[in-house]
C-alpha cells in the first residue's frame, strides 16, 4: 500500500475469533529509524488500543512497533545468548 503523509486508510481483515473487521490507520509522521527513512503508522484496531508502527519508505517494509506496553524493532545482536 502506497503511504503518504496524513494519508488515512481503511484495511479489511479476517480474525479466526472474531471475523471480518476493519484496521483504520493514519500515517502520522516521518523519522529516521536504524538510519533509514520511515513513516510513523498508527493502527487501530477498533478495541481502544493504537499500535505505532515504523515502516520504511524505501523499500516499505517494517522497521518496528511501539505501545506504551512494548516495542520490538528490527536489528540486534543476540549472540550473547546461551541456550540452556
Amino acid at each position: 500500500m502506497p503511504l503518504t503523509a496524513g494519508g488515512s486508510y481503511e484495511l479489511p481483515f479476517f480474525q479466526y475469533d472474531k471475523g471480518l473487521g476493519h484496521f483504520r490507520v493514519k500515517v502520522v509522521g516521518s523519522a529516521e529509524i536504524r538510519r533509514r527513512d520511515a513513516w510513523l503508522v498508527d493502527v487501530d484496531t477498533g478495541e481502544g488500543r493504537t499500535v505505532r508502527y515504523h515502516i520504511g519508505k524505501k523499500p516499505a517494509d517494517e522497521l518496528g512497533s511501539e505501545t506504551p506496553q512494548f516495542g520490538q524493532q528490527l536489528g540486534g545482536d543476540s549472540s550473547s545468548l546461551v541456550e540452556p
